[in-house]
């Protein structure tokens, strides 16, 4: 019998890099989703409610940012995050 699991260098298999590579991506979909809506209603709300609403999409967009930058240095293990971006 072959065996053609491929293992990575860090010890997990390609199918768990895979698995978390998905979690990640829908947790960014979830943020994106949540975010949306705040986005769509900001521009209808008063001052310190329209700032909070702004800074929560903010908050959301540096969340995205990081998880996005750890699903590309899973997916590209051997690369940097940078050189993912060419």
């Amino acid at each position: 019998r072959l065996d053609f699991c491929y293992v990575s260098g860090r010890g997990r298999t390609m199918d768990e890099d895979n698995e978390l590579l998905a979690l990640l991506c829908t947790r960014i979909g979830t943020i994106m989703e949540d975010a949306s809506a705040v986005a769509i209603t900001a521009a209808a709300m008063d001052g310190g409610e329209r700032t909070r609403s702004i800074l929560q999409i903010a908050d959301a967009a540096s969340h995205i940012t990081a998880l996005a930058n750890a699903a590309v240095a899973l997916a590209n293990p051997e690369g940097s995050v940078a050189s993912s971006r060419r």
